[in-house]
């Protein structure tokens, strides 16, 4: 049973489709840096073709000198009721341009003994403009992108920026090329803002943050339930230091292990 990965640049996630102007990509004081967790069982529900499920998983984040350079990489085995075991491999390397108008993607999946790899770039008109995704790989193939479009940094930037000024649901529609497809509808709850810790020593960790769930959706199979959901505490830097990802038969929980920062580049 395959899983539709998530990018982690909603270590940020993002937002206000109605704000999504060119400086708000900009009021967000994002952080460079390579985080590396371990995947633990959370919950297995009633009903779940799973019983277990364990893995891996690394997020770096770095500033360049015309966009941000992203990579991802994540290991998921999950045990099924009948004792076989689903392999699943994801890794996403990406480049976003600083005002979040311009995106270019990598993605390599596998379950198992099947492979897929999607490779392609997506170009907006404006800071509220629609544009397309152009697919090169596994074949050629375009998809519209509707106006107020967010790619992953962007999105990043946008729920910090909300998040500071008030709680509440923000839908919003993203794309990041994962699955092949188009455009996903999402919604975010921005919850109680969270104080830095005194006793926190490490820069990137003593920051504010907010509660949040965000809910991916298919735009191409409505339903009341989402694909999945992530409950994140959200720092104003861009950092999780602690996820669930909840994939509705089961959760995950990711424990921060190792975290680094990025140098600024020389530009």
């Amino acid at each position: 049973m395959p899983l539709r990965p998530f990018f982690l640049a909603l270590l940020g996630l993002g937002w206000t489709l109605a704000v999504a102007g060119g400086g708000a990509a900009a009021a967000a004081d994002l952080a460079s840096y390579k985080a590396s967790y371990t995947v633990k069982t959370a919950t297995i529900r009633k009903g779940s073709p799973f019983v277990a499920v364990t893995g891996a998983m690394t997020y770096a984040t770095e500033k360049a000198c015309d966009g941000w350079v992203t990579h991802q990489e994540m290991t998921l085995s999950m045990a099924a009721v009948d004792g076989s075991v689903v392999q699943q491999d994801f890794s996403l390397s990406s480049w976003e341009s600083f005002d979040g108008g311009r995106y270019r993607f990598v993605v390599r999946s596998r379950v198992d003994d099947e492979e897929e790899t999607f490779r392609g770039r997506a170009l907006l008109s404006g800071p509220a403009g629609g544009g397309e995704a152009i697919y090169s790989e596994p074949e050629n193939h375009t998809f519209p992108l509707p106006a107020n479009t967010l790619f992953p940094m962007r999105q990043t930037a946008m729920i910090i920026d909300r998040a500071g000024k008030e709680r509440g649901h923000v839908p919003h529609v993203t794309f990041d090329g994962t699955d092949g497809g188009g455009v996903h509808e999402a919604v975010v709850y921005i919850g109680q803002r969270i104080e830095a810790l005194p006793e926190v020593a490490d820069p990137l960790l003593a920051r504010p943050g907010w509660l949040v769930r965000l809910s991916y959706y298919s735009p191409d199979e409505p339903a009341l339930a989402p694909e999945y959901e992530v409950e994140a505490l959200q720092l104003d830097n861009g950092l999780a230091p602690r996820l669930i990802l909840d994939y509705q038969d089961f959760s995950a929980q990711m424990i921060l292990e190792k975290l680094e920062p990025l140098p600024e580049p020389h530009c």
